[in-house]
């Protein structure tokens, strides 16, 4: 059985190599039929053909991308905007003052700043959080406050560049 298949394999083998070899001949005389042209003829009757063939060039060119200011990442989910500048960030919640201040420690601890100074003061119910966050080329400082008399808490973000 095994002998029988490689005589098979080899068979079709032999008629492919056949076959190609035939093909290439006609592929060939049929070149020679469609190049009327006699100053591309070598002295051995072949025609050859020279083509200049370029391949394009890919140019990299500068595509601005949509920056988003670094105070919008500083925005507090559960806040309303009543004002905002180049730099700073006002903002309204009617969260607790410490759900908002631990969210934003927590903010500046993930951001991977270097220098971290978080100061929670309360005096007679009037509350004053400080949080400040320092990485190269980035001071942020969030203030969060609260008065007794109202509901709201006010948060303040501000971005400076440093050298």
């Amino acid at each position: 059985m095994q002998t029988l298949l490689l005589i098979a394999a080899v068979c079709i083998l032999a008629v492919g190599i056949f076959v190609g070899q035939k093909t290439k001949i006609e592929l060939g005389n049929q070149q020679g039929k469609v190049l009327s042209d006699d100053s591309n003829k070598n002295p051995s009757g072949k025609v050859s053909v020279e083509a200049n063939i370029t391949t394009p060039t890919l140019v990299p060119t500068l595509v601005p991308t949509p920056r988003t200011s670094p105070l919008e990442s500083y925005k507090y989910p559960n806040s309303v905007v009543v004002g905002d500048s180049e730099k700073t960030l006002t903002l309204q919640s009617q969260d607790s003052s410490n759900t908002v201040t631990d969210w934003y420690k927590n903010k500046i601890i993930n951001e991977g700043m270097n220098v971290k100074t978080f100061v929670k003061t309360s005096a007679n119910s009037n509350i004053l959080n400080k949080l400040t966050g320092a990485r190269e080329g980035e001071e942020v400082n969030v203030e969060i406050s609260k008065e007794p008399s109202e509901s709201i808490v006010h948060i303040t973000v501000e971005v400076k560049e440093i050298e």
